[in-house]
Order: C-alpha cells, then structure tokens, then sequence
C-alpha cells in the first residue's frame, strides 16, 4: 500500500488548533491510518541554547504556510533498510 502524504519535510505549516508554527521533520502513518506529523519549531533569538520540543500533530490540522527547506531536504542513501534496492535485502 502506498501513502500519500499531504505536507513534505522541510515544509512550514501551522497548526491550526494552536497556531503553533514550525517545519516538518517527519511524517508518519501510524497503526489506524492517522497521518502526523512531527513539526519542530523554530528557537527564539533570546534562547539559541535550548531547543524546542518537537509537535506530532494530524494532517487535518495543519495549514501550509510556507515551502521552508523542502526544496533542500534530500533523502541520504544511509537513511536505513528502506533505501537499499529490493536486492541487498
């Protein structure tokens, strides 16, 4: 089965429940179909040293409010399992 996601990583969304804002670092289908998504936000000025905690929210959700790095983010090849061909497996 494959999935379609909404939303890439890299891209800036905004919750719209909380107005929270941040870029996608992962997207993830969990066990009854849900599609989340973990959002990072971004640090304050004042707090460079502390890294804020990162938001899994539903696709329903959230709103694109920006392309942010997704045209940057590249899949590496030593990402795990899932990049080796069908072969080495």
């Amino acid at each position: 089965m494959k999935v379609k996601f909404k939303f890439k990583n890299g891209q800036q969304v905004r919750d719209m429940l909380t107005g929270l804002e941040g870029t996608i670092d992962c997207c993830a289908l969990w066990l009854n179909g849900c599609r989340r998504y973990s959002v990072q936000p971004r640090c304050k000025e004042s707090e460079m040293d502390k890294k804020p905690e990162s938001w899994w929210m539903d696709e329903e959700q959230l709103e694109l409010i920006g392309e942010g790095l997704s045209k940057k983010v590249k899949p590496s090849k030593t990402g795990g399992p899932s990049f080796k061909s069908d072969s080495a497996r």
